[in-house]
């Protein structure tokens, strides 16, 4: 998987310091199949973090556009919100350890 280098964002970085310290492996922002992904884990896990901008109607579209693709393909894909994350990040990481 090639890896971009793309800027994270504050909820991006949050959630991978959570993975560091709980020792889960991960790979970000990857492409998967031509689609870019916040974070893949192993079990083939998707995880994105959605900012308020996944609200847009054709954001959304695209969204569940990669979520049908992945899909097909094996992965499971888990969506949190940017507060979910930066408010709740210990329960998005209970979330995640139950799917991988």
């Amino acid at each position: 998987m090639k890896r971009t280098k793309k800027k994270e964002t504050w909820a991006e970085e949050k959630l991978r310091k959570l993975f560091d310290k709980k020792k889960i492996k991960y790979q970000q922002h990857c492409y998967i199949e031509g689609l870019e992904v916040d974070f893949i884990l192993p079990g083939k896990v998707v995880v994105e973090v959605d900012g308020y901008v996944h609200l847009k109607p054709e954001v959304a579209k695209k969204d569940r556009r990669k979520e049908y693709i992945l899909q097909a393909r094996g992965y499971n894909l888990i969506r949190f919100t940017n507060l979910e994350v930066l408010y709740n990040a210990r329960n998005c990481v209970k979330v995640i350890n139950e799917a991988v």
